[in-house]
């Protein structure tokens, strides 16, 4: 008796998720007959696309990274309108901050991507540090510190993105199924993707773009990518008395110290600042909550405690989030080489939502046959780890290779 549901697709997409949701909406455009798939009920909290809020910057030290990122605001300005204009982008000055000479290359490269890809300077400036004590007199650096400012920065309304990227898909023909866990994928011209519930579905193509999950389902197409899933504590804290009208802007810190640690001004909660940081302990994702991060948590509020003296360290609300990781902590764009008509969007290492209108183009046009832009070969491709891979994935197997690193952290 046969399990088939729905009839053939042009494309299955499996992961609802902003990746999954961009790539499914890019699909139905171009006039093809989607499937979006996805494991948990819908909007919910176990990925990482959920919450009020995301960082949206130009400035990034990887050309290509902007590129995709100046490309990717035209795409939400677009589906702001298709909502009928509801706001998804919110304008707010990014400050990318690096304290110490060895962390100054990182502003560095930030400008130089930002002079050959953006043509309006005015748009971003290299801040020293008396420009960041007059300007943002709440913060508190060393002399040594070096800064750029990107005019271009935001803050995306995460959930409201989301909820507007599968409206739209819907409203144009594509189907959305959600509480349903794939089990099997059988490649071949037809892919044949399986539910646990033994539903069958059929497609021309197939995108894997479902986050911190997806490493199973390539494992099983022989895919053995350097991936890991890691826990991300989400600290608020609260504005001290006095400082209600201080300057808002999102950040982006290299402190030598604590490592990267990024920012946005209050949006999800009345008078509290939200922080996170680029790190935290290698998890099963099905076992996120069991894992404890209280050391990053008292790492964040000491970092708050050495730079933003107008906030209160003690962290006010502490919420999870799930990164998946690269070596080199970009994403991983591709096609199987067996399977061409198998493609996968992995590895955002907490960098990915701003890109995911750009991502979604991509996978799009590989489920279509179409060449992506060269940077993707270049720079994002699976194959930049064929030399690296075998180590990283031994350590990656002992939760050596990342967690020995984060412990240390937890001694500082």
């Amino acid at each position: 008796m046969s399990n088939l549901q729905g009839g053939m697709y042009d494309a299955i997409v499996i992961g609802a998720g902003i990746m999954g949701a961009w790539t499914a909406l890019h699909l139905v455009r171009r006039g093809k007959r989607t499937l979006l798939l996805e494991q948990f009920p819908l909007l919910h909290t176990r990925g990482s696309s959920h919450g009020q809020s995301r960082i949206f910057r130009f400035a990034y030290p990887e050309e290509h990274q902007t590129i995709m990122s100046r490309d990717s605001l035209d795409l939400w300005r677009e589906l702001e309108i298709s909502v009928g204009g509801k706001t998804l982008l919110k304008n707010c000055p990014l400050l990318r901050i690096g304290e110490m000479p060895e962390d100054h290359h990182f502003i560095r490269d930030c400008l130089q991507s930002l002079q050959h890809t953006c043509p309006d300077e005015s748009s971003f400036q290299e801040l020293t540090s008396k420009s960041i004590q007059k300007d943002y007199p709440g913060l508190q650096f060393q002399d040594t510190v070096k800064a750029v400012v990107d005019y271009n920065g935001g803050v995306l309304l995460a959930d409201s993105c989301l909820k507007a990227c599968l409206q739209v898909f819907q409203t144009l023909g594509g189907t959305l199924k959600d509480s349903t866990k794939i089990s099997s994928i059988l490649p071949g011209s037809v892919v044949r993707v399986t539910d646990i519930y033994g539903q069958e579905y059929l497609s021309k193509s197939l995108v894997i773009a479902c986050g911190g999950w997806s490493d199973r389902l390539l494992r099983e197409l022989d895919l053995h990518l350097p991936l890991a899933v890691v826990k991300i504590p989400i600290v608020y804290f609260r504005i001290r008395p006095g400082f209600e009208k201080h300057p808002k802007f999102a950040w982006i810190v290299h402190d030598p110290k604590y490592r990267e640690i990024w920012g946005i001004p209050e949006s999800e909660y009345p008078g509290l600042w939200k922080f996170g940081s680029h790190y935290g302990p290698v998890i099963d994702p099905d076992f996120r909550d069991s894992t404890d991060v209280g050391y990053v948590v008292e790492n964040v509020s000491k970092f708050v405690k050495k730079h933003f003296k107008f906030l209160d360290p003690t962290p006010a609300i502490v919420e999870h989030c799930m990164y998946t990781i690269t070596p080199d902590s970009l994403c991983i764009l591709d096609r199987h080489a067996r399977y061409p008509n198998i493609s996968f969007a992995c590895g955002f290492s907490g960098s990915g939502f701003k890109l995911s209108p750009m991502v979604g183009k991509i996978m799009a046009d590989f489920a279509c046959g179409v060449t992506p832009p060269e940077y993707v070969k270049e720079s994002l491709s699976a194959q930049r780890f064929s030399n690296v891979q075998p180590r990283w994935i031994q350590h990656h197997s002992q939760v050596k290779w990342y967690n020995k690193d984060v412990q240390k952290m937890g001694n500082l």
